[in-house]
């Protein structure tokens, strides 16, 4: 049984991921249909972020400026600075206004090979500069299959606990996301999350409890109108990572008047 509370104890959040998606003509009209959908609604600063394609963020950047919808990076470069062709940094996102920035996600896991080791190099990259991480966790359907959803978690977020408390984070967002679920039009189940995100809440505290009374926790995995308000509903969940829903302005505005009544 998934527990569930009428009220939650903070507004959730929404990380709206637009992915590879867009050019300029599209993402004006995007933004414009959020600006127009959103003009009245009392959105506070944090419980909106845009996460656009990097060469878009200084035109989004200027879009929302007068808005408390906030902006972030689909990823950062594991290193500073330097002779990286196509990096991008931690201090370059923050230099163009970006207060968050996605680390992790599944699709780069995959298509870019990316491991734990790398992830955690680049969450320091962001906490350095000051940039708010939401660093992805989850299985896949193989390993989900084999039994293995705690164990690919657990070795996922130990990986990003550092024992040197000096390179620890301020604050971070934990997303997960089945990687079954993703873009497949097949969420997980209410039960399938709430078991998962139940899990990730004890492994964060076993693992160290300052870090995980501080922590937020999201859902990502075919978020859309129809299920929001059931993922949201659960008690430990704070959140959610929205992919292609996000990308039509009318589907995410029903998004967040259903979250901001939960």
């Amino acid at each position: 049984m998934v527990s569930r509370m009428p009220k939650q104890k903070s507004p959730p959040i929404l990380a709206a991921n637009w992915k590879m998606n867009g050019d300029i003509q599209s993402i004006k009209r995007l933004l414009d249909g959020l600006r127009n959908d959103l003009f009245d609604e009392e959105i506070k600063p944090g419980q909106v972020v845009v996460f656009p394609p990097h060469v878009y963020l200084q035109m989004v950047a200027k879009n929302i400026g007068n808005t408390n919808i906030l902006l972030g990076g689909q990823d950062a470069d594991e290193r500073e600075s330097g002779s990286v062709t196509g990096g991008v940094s931690a201090k370059m996102l923050r230099d163009v206004g970006c207060d968050y920035v996605l680390l992790g996600h599944s699709e780069r896991r995959i298509l870019f090979s990316e491991d734990n080791d790398g992830i955690f190099q680049k969450l320091k990259q962001a906490s350095n500069v000051g940039l708010k991480a939401i660093v992805c966790v989850g299985e896949n359907l193989e390993q989900r299959k084999a039994g293995q959803v705690l164990e690919v978690i657990s070795s996922q977020l130990k990986a990003l606990i550092s024992q040197d408390t000096s390179s620890q984070p301020e604050e971070l967002l934990i997303a997960y996301e089945p990687v079954w679920a993703i873009g497949s039009n097949k969420s997980a189940t209410i039960e399938q999350i709430g078991y998962a995100l139940a899990e990730i809440r004890k492994i964060l505290r076993d693992i160290d409890t300052d870090f995980y009374e501080s922590t937020k926790i999201l859902y990502g995995g075919s978020v859309t109108e129809k299920n929001i308000g059931e993922i949201l509903a659960i008690d430990v969940v704070d959140g959610a990572l929205i992919g292609g829903a996000s990308l039509d302005s009318k589907s995410f505005s029903k998004i967040w008047r259903i979250a901001k009544t939960i």
